[in-house]
């Protein structure tokens, strides 16, 4: 099998979340989702998707046997492939630096005699390649590990398992034993229950999904009347709470949405968390009199990248540019749009055109 399609760019960040039956994985996929889709690609995990849909199931529709095993591999394998293959050139084509499959090549060998040796012996694949193809692997634990009766009660509920609890413990630990030597591999145990095995989750990923790469420059007021055609929102932030080393604590209204947002850093590359909250929630949050900046936001885009362009209403007369991008090296060799050339100049680093700095010496 051919591993790699040249004709996709590199994803930085290609993660595969693997683990025994009833690991919650699929409670991971669609938290990442709701909280990170602005961000990362997602893909279904193929054999439920073959299994929920008609494909002959033992104790259902068919005897296990080595034959019936054989045969969903070979149809396992391929789609996976090109499945993955559809969803990095999505990843590519939407700017997402992030993308999570719902289990990887090497999964089958949990199903084999011999594990993942016969697995790349019997259908040809190349084990670093292989490797290499996904820059981190999360194990999520089986809750059969710890606590076979609570297993069997729930493992009724999808039509698509059949494995017992003891089963279960098996293709546990095979799975481990075929991604353990991978260079990025994590184990997540899944003790404390599935708010437990979550939190242990994103603060793994936090690295990955809580980073902003970001560009920011002044704008004298030459351009100001081509920005005023651009589309605008207005933007209201108010900070909870000021940095103390380099953190912040702010809350945000774009349009009729509302946000927290928790930063810390400096320089172009953060840690950013955001997190859509309901307008009751943030109106109970706002004091008139905390520090607050407000402005009308502008959209442009230029050589694939958004542009967000800002009028503040103090101090009057400030325009500024923000830009974040996938990598640093995307961030340093961007350049401006031709009708910026001249009247810009990059404040990045520079503390007194921060937000935050902007909303402390401008509120009354």
């Amino acid at each position: 099998m051919q591993l790699f399609d040249t004709s996709i760019e590199h994803i930085p960040h290609r993660i595969a979340l693997t683990g025994g039956p009833l690991a919650g994985k699929s409670t991971v996929m669609e938290f990442l989702r709701q909280n990170y889709s602005h961000k990362a690609e997602f893909m279904t995990e193929v054999a439920s998707m073959l299994l929920s849909n008609g494909y002959p199931q033992p104790g259902r529709d068919i005897d296990y046997s080595e034959s019936w095993l054989d045969y969903i591999n070979k149809v396992i394998l391929p789609t996976q492939l090109n499945m993955e293959n559809g969803h990095l050139h999505a990843a590519q084509a939407k700017k997402k630096p992030v993308i999570f499959f719902d289990r990887g090549l090497l999964d089958p060998a949990a199903f084999m005699d011999g594990g993942k040796r016969v697995l790349v012996e019997k259908y040809g694949l190349n084990l670093e390649a292989l490797h290499h193809r996904y820059s981190m692997v999360i194990h999520i634990e089986s809750l059969a590990c710890i606590n076979p009766d609570a297993y069997n009660q729930l493992q009724g509920t999808n039509p698509s398992r059949y494995d017992t609890a003891e089963t279960a413990i098996q293709r546990d630990k095979a799975l481990i034993e075929a991604w353990k030597d991978h260079p990025n591999w994590h184990f997540v145990s899944a003790e404390g229950g599935i708010d437990a095995v979550l939190q242990r989750v994103i603060d793994l990923l936090a690295p990955i999904l809580d980073v902003e790469i970001e560009r920011k420059w002044i704008v004298t007021s030459e351009a100001a009347s081509f920005i005023a055609e651009l589309p605008s929102e207005k933007v209201k932030q108010y900070y909870l709470r000021l940095p103390r080393e380099q953190t912040e604590l702010r809350l945000r209204k774009i349009g009729d949405k509302h946000f927290i947002t928790a930063k810390s850093g400096k320089g172009f590359k953060r840690t950013e968390w955001e997190q859509l909250i309901p307008s009751h929630v943030f109106d109970f949050l706002v004091v008139p009199s905390m520090p607050h900046i407000s402005k009308t936001r502008h959209y442009m885009w230029h050589d694939d990248h958004k542009l967000e362009i800002d009028v503040y209403d103090r101090p009057e007369g400030l325009i500024t540019i923000e830009c974040e991008f996938n990598s640093e090296h995307d961030a340093n060799k961007f350049k401006l749009p031709d009708v910026f050339h001249g009247c810009s100049k990059d404040v990045t680093d520079v503390l007194e055109y921060k937000n935050y700095y902007l909303a402390m010496a401008n509120s009354p």
